[in-house]
């Protein structure tokens, strides 16, 4: 019976790290991607196989290896139809949204302007940008981008201190005004979030970035910001189509 633990042990920690990658491959990738499954398959096979032939099993064994054998086999024939039934190889290209406003001394700035837009032409992104000429709504392609990268992109520094917008004019701490960021997630409430310049954006999110008197209200400010992320997403379906046909839920191409 100890024999049968181990083996069950081992497969929970197979299939595990199994579950984490079927969803994006193959059987045959997952195999060739991840040596350890087939290390361990193959000294559980050598195990039962070992375990079968060489050692008389006593009823309460044989009954184990009879429920582990058949444990195998479904879990094997289970992973194979998984691998079968997903999507093609390769991983769902990463498209998220966020509105977002910037506030400097109490001035909205125009982020709609034809020199911030991505396009086929002129590309200011390939992994974040704005587009259809909506400067409300950040478009969002890869992992780990930040606040700071995105405004990057349009020639600005977004950093703990200071604000400088692409003509070079700067917004800086000084002990009577200072930088925020306010942030609202899908379905939340608003929270002054600390990471700045360094926070990476979830999908739906609303976002604000204020200058001025940190003791001022910026309730104004917040409402201000637009909840159109939601149809770039394709998650309020009931309010219209995304824009942009080819930059989309999952479509990554900009038009």
């Amino acid at each position: 019976m100890r024999s049968a633990i181990f083996v069950l042990l081992a497969l929970s920690c197979a299939f595990a790290h199994l579950g984490e990658t079927v969803e994006q491959h193959s059987a045959i990738d997952i195999l060739l991607d991840n040596p350890t499954l087939l290390i361990v398959g193959f000294v559980i096979f050598l195990f039962l196989a070992y375990f079968f032939n060489l050692f008389p099993l006593k009823k309460q064994d044989r009954t184990a290896f009879y429920i582990v054998a058949g444990l195998i086999g479904l879990l094997f024939l289970a992973a194979i139809v998984l691998s079968l039934t997903k999507e093609p190889v390769g991983p769902k290209p990463y498209h998220t949204h966020a509105d977002f406003k910037v506030y400097l001394d109490g001035v909205p700035v125009n982020f709609s302007q034809a020199k911030y837009m991505s396009t086929n032409v002129s590309r200011m992104s390939d992994i974040v940008h704005l587009h259809d000429l909506d400067g409300d709504v950040i478009h969002h392609h890869a992992h780990n981008i930040t606040l700071a990268d995105f405004f990057s992109t349009l020639n600005m520094t977004f950093n703990s201190t200071c604000f400088v917008l692409d003509n070079g004019t700067s917004y800086c701490n000084n002990g009577e005004k200072e930088l925020r960021l306010f942030v609202m997630h899908d379905k939340g409430q608003w929270q002054q979030n600390p990471q700045l310049e360094k926070y990476v954006f979830a999908d739906l999110d609303r976002l604000l970035v204020t200058y001025g008197n940190p003791a001022a209200s910026v309730i104004a400010e917040e409402n201000a910001v637009t909840d159109k992320a939601c149809i770039q997403s394709q998650t309020c379906p009931e309010r219209g189509n995304a824009t942009d046909y080819s930059c989309a839920g999952d479509v990554c191409t900009v038009g």
